[in-house]
C-alpha cells in the first residue's frame, strides 16, 4: 500500500527524471504528513498546545502535491512544494535561535538545486527554485 501511495502520478510514459521527481515529492510530502501527525502526539501526551493552525497550513499543500501528481500536473505539484517547505522552514525559523537559521537556509537549496533538478526541464527552473 506504501508503494502504492508513493506512484501516485507515475506512469510509464514519463521518462526517468520526471518519475524520480513525482516519487520523490510524494515520499516528502508523506514524510511531512507523518511528521505533522507524530507532532500533533504533544497534544495529547505531553499536555502542550500545539500550533494546530500552523501544521494545518503545511498539511494542506502536501496533500494537494499528491492530487496534483495525480491529475498530470507535475510542475504545479513541484512548485507547491518548494513554496510550502520554505514557508514552513520560515515559521519553523522564528522558533528557534538565530543560529540556527544558516541550517534552515541550506536544507531548500540542497533539496530544490540537487534533488528537483531535471536535465530535459529549463534551466530556468532550478534558478526560480534556488530563488523562491
Amino acid at each position: 500500500m506504501l508503494q502504492r501511495l508513493l506512484n501516485i502520478g507515475i506512469y510509464n510514459s514519463l521518462d526517468f527524471y520526471q518519475k524520480r521527481e513525482v516519487k520523490l515529492l510524494n515520499t516528502l510530502s508523506l514524510f511531512v504528513i507523518v511528521g505533522l501527525l507524530i507532532g500533533s502526539t504533544n497534544i495529547y501526551f505531553l499536555g502542550e498546545l500545539y500550533p494546530a493552525i500552523a501544521e494545518g497550513i503545511v498539511a494542506l499543500p502536501s496533500i494537494l502535491i499528491f492530487f496534483l501528481n495525480w491529475k498530470k500536473k507535475y510542475e504545479s505539484a513541484a512548485y507547491t512544494f518548494v513554496i510550502s517547505i520554505n514557508c514552513a522552514i520560515f515559521f519553523i525559523s522564528q522558533y528557534y535561535d538565530r543560529s540556527t537559521d544558516t541550517y534552515l537556509y541550506y536544507f531548500p537549496v540542497i533539496f530544490c538545486v540537487a534533488l528537483l533538478h531535471n536535465p530535459n526541464k529549463p534551466r530556468y527552473r532550478s534558478v526560480l527554485f534556488f530563488l523562491i
